[in-house]
């Protein structure tokens, strides 16, 4: 009886999300390629919105060249899925703790997420225990955006890159 009452008090005390989808579930994937010159350098970030509006951006060099922003939409199955898988990955139930030494000048992603309230990042260097996780996740993310969109987003950083 004990043991219950201490499994229920501190089952109450944490905040990890609902199985289901709550309605102001968000997730923001952010990669970046890490220490290379212009034109190779640079960021896609991922985003969906709570109503499933979600936006595929990449930006050339260090934040001052070409942005390219295209949009998509998840339908609610698409975005329950997304959430459930997130959520089975321990998103929100993980204590993300990031390397104490992380490396210097490679590639690198964060993840921030908001559900039920409440807002976890999942820093870009985890430390190795978690590391599996975190790369599931961001490939889960990175699988919602449309191949048609990945694939007009390569092919602009591709001719930038070209150009520039």
């Amino acid at each position: 009886m004990r043991s219950l009452l201490l499994a229920l008090l501190l089952g109450a005390c944490t905040a990890v999300p609902p199985a289901d989808r709550p309605d102001d579930f968000a997730v923001r994937y952010d990669w970046n390629t890490g220490s290379l010159p212009p034109p190779y350098h640079y960021r896609h970030v991922i985003e969906v919105g709570p109503d499933g509006a979600g936006t595929a951006t990449v930006t050339l060099s260090y934040g001052e060249g070409p942005s390219r922003a295209v949009p998509f939409q998840l339908d609610a199955a698409a975005l329950d899925a997304l959430y459930a898988d997130l959520h089975a990955e321990g998103l929100f139930s993980t204590t993300w703790r990031e390397e104490s030494d992380p490396p210097v000048g490679g590639s690198f992603g964060r993840v921030t997420a908001t559900a039920d309230g409440r807002t976890v990042e999942v820093p870009p260097f985890v430390v190795r225990g978690q590391r599996a996780a975190a790369d599931r996740i961001a490939e889960r993310i990175r699988a919602v955006v449309p191949a048609s969109v990945q694939s007009d987003l390569d092919a602009w950083r591709e001719e930038a890159q070209r150009e520039g």
